[in-house]
């Protein structure tokens, strides 16, 4: 009995460690410090037998000890050693027992959640305006495109108002109203084709959008219904009468009279009184001086006043207010009637006569009395009754013109060139260094008949000093000679 009892309080044990070791693990299916854990010590067959028969193996124990007590001195080593077997036995099957209870408790209590974790969705809101609606698709040009970011958490209800926020900041619409545009989404590579956006479509929206691990985005396409619907409506039309809008030009006038039920019930009246009034108002003499087939006349004012459609539009109108305004026999008192005889019409009012002799005497002042008749004469004409102009004096002969700004020129004023002679000679005659004579060469002058073109200023780009330029000066002047007089030497 010792023997069992320390045997199941080592199996008792042994499973305590063993409960604790699973608690304290990093496994992936690692079990919840306050979930409760049952550990139940399950007894073997032979430990219930032995509980069950205690009382009766104690009593056979003592007679046995009583009876033979050598007999138990000699086999007491080996009891001893079945029992050990024995609790060893038993030890070993509570412990698998205690292992396979804890582990049927961790799978139980470890279960994994099937939600995805909440990601941040990019949303692009690409906006079309109804000016652009109404062009063609290839020709619409670019929408106006805004970036939307929400968690793929929040409810469809978010979505929804922050659409509505881009299209008021960028269309500015008078009435905002989501049902007013069809709105469309597509996801990269998931959702190629355009599909509606609106509540029931917002889970397959968020869930085709997740399925992309990095950044996942989303394009929405707003579009303005009232364009949409007009070419839907156009196209409709066209398909019932069986032609297309490409092949149609342009639509006629209608020239067909109206039947009963397309007139509307407020002109029924109005056109049976123009009815009424086209047959009193028959003129008498078709063909007459008032050239229509309808005027108005009176016996005290014989002269025909010719009615037309708008005159009778006018008259019905009026008449259908009250005989206050107008009747079968009186016009009514417009602008289109001004012109019926005043015995004819009905009273004036003192206001209407006062405007009406205003326009008459404004009708008179335009009018001229006589017309204005303008001459005009060319200047030419004036020009013939005046003297010839006085000749211009003759010049006197051999008269000497002096060039334009001859103070500056190599030859100066009023003298004038001297005889023809090359370089060579001129230096010659007129002792001129060599020195100038060649810088002449160099710029291409050959005889002296070129100085009268040369300026003072020429000879300091060429590189003339100044002494070179005095020593020019006093041969020139030796050179060249008055107009009139003789030639100096």
């Amino acid at each position: 009995m010792p023997i069992r009892s320390s045997a199941r309080n080592i199996s008792a044990s042994i499973a305590n460690l063993a409960a604790s070791d699973l608690l304290n693990s990093d496994d992936e299916n690692q079990m919840d410090i306050d979930a409760d854990v049952d550990v139940t010590l399950v007894q073997s067959d032979d430990e219930d037998h032995d509980g069950k028969s205690g009382a009766g193996d104690e009593q056979e124990d003592e007679e046995e000890e009583e009876a033979s007590e050598d007999e138990e001195d000699d086999s007491e080593d080996g009891d001893e050693v079945e029992e050990d077997k024995e609790g060893d036995k038993d030890e070993e099957e509570e412990e698998e027992e205690v292992v396979v209870g804890m582990k049927r408790k961790r799978k139980a209590s470890a279960k994994k959640s099937d939600k995805p974790s909440p990601s941040e969705i990019e949303y692009k809101v690409c906006m079309f305006t109804a000016k652009q609606m109404k062009k063609a698709k290839s020709s619409r040009g670019h929408p106006i495109t805004e970036i939307l970011n929400l968690s793929s958490d929040k409810p469809w209800s978010t979505l929804e108002s922050n659409i509505l926020i881009k299209i008021q900041l960028a269309l500015q619409p008078s009435v905002l109203r989501f049902s007013d545009y069809s709105i469309t989404f597509t996801v990269p590579r998931k959702v190629t084709e355009p599909m509606l956006l609106n509540d029931t479509k917002y889970e397959y929206l968020i869930k085709k959008a997740l399925l992309i691990k990095n950044n996942p985005n989303v394009k929405i396409i707003v579009e303005p219904k009232e364009a949409t619907n007009k070419e839907n409506e156009d196209s409709s039309d066209d398909d019932k009468d069986g032609t297309s809008a490409k092949g149609k030009k342009g639509k006629k006038r209608s020239t067909k009279v109206p039947k009963a039920r397309d007139i509307l019930p407020a002109n029924v009246a109005l056109n049976a009184k123009i009815g009424e009034l086209r047959e009193k108002w028959i003129c008498p003499t078709p063909g007459g001086p008032c050239g229509s087939a309808h005027c108005f006349f009176t016996e005290t004012q014989p002269e025909h006043f010719p009615l037309s459609h708008d005159h009778f539009q006018s008259w019905a109108a009026a008449a259908l207010k009250g005989k206050a305004f107008a009747d079968l026999a009186t016009p009514p008192n417009n602008e289109l009637f001004d012109q019926v005889a005043r015995g004819a019409r009905a009273a004036q009012s003192p206001l209407l006569k006062r405007r009406l002799e205003l326009h008459e005497q404004a009708v008179r002042k335009s009018t001229p009395v006589a017309p204005q008749v303008h001459v005009n004469f060319p200047p030419e004409f004036a020009n013939l009754f005046r003297p010839p102009p006085p000749a211009p004096p003759v010049a006197a002969p051999n008269a000497f013109i002096a060039p334009p700004n001859s103070a500056n020129m190599l030859i100066p004023h009023p003298r004038v060139a001297g005889p023809d002679l090359s370089l060579e000679d001129f230096c010659s005659i007129y002792h001129v260094d060599m020195d100038i004579c060649n810088r002449f060469k160099e710029q291409r002058f050959k005889r002296t008949t070129a100085f009268k073109f040369v300026e003072l200023g020429d000879l300091k780009d060429m590189g003339f000093l100044k002494g070179e330029i005095a020593e020019l000066k006093v041969a020139i002047e030796e050179w060249s000679r008055m107009p009139d007089g003789p030639q100096e030497s």
